[in-house]
């Protein structure tokens, strides 16, 4: 039973990690990474409701969500899987919230900076 199973195994880490290129192996890790990124986003979000006692979605769950889709993206692009592309339909949600993160930020920066310049 157990014999069996690590054969299994053992083909699936040849298949997974053993047989891949450099270039393949690089990819995988960034996958993985963006994987890691985007499962952290919950932690995130969930240490921040906890402490306010009630939901929060802080901004860090934006970014975090921005840069894991991305780099699972890439990856899909890489690996030519449509699915896992589609499944990133996500990033214009993302990047759209940290559009509206930034705006007021920069815009508020920008727009002293060039009442403070016109003033001179």
């Amino acid at each position: 039973m157990f014999g069996n199973l690590s054969t299994k195994l053992a083909a699936w880490w040849d298949m997974a990690w053993v047989g891949l290129t450099p270039a393949g192996k690089l990819m995988l890790v960034l996958g993985l990474f963006g994987q890691s990124l985007f499962v952290l986003r919950w932690f995130v979000q969930l240490a921040a409701s906890e402490k306010a006692k009630k939901s929060v979605v802080p901004e860090v769950f934006w970014y975090l969500s921005l840069a894991g889709a991305l780099l699972v993206f890439i990856y899909a692009i890489y690996i030519a899987n449509l699915v896992l592309m589609l499944g990133q339909f996500g990033l214009i949600i993302y990047a759209r919230n940290v559009y509206l993160i930034w705006r007021p930020k920069h815009g508020a920066e920008g727009a002293s900076g060039a009442s403070g310049a016109a003033d001179r």
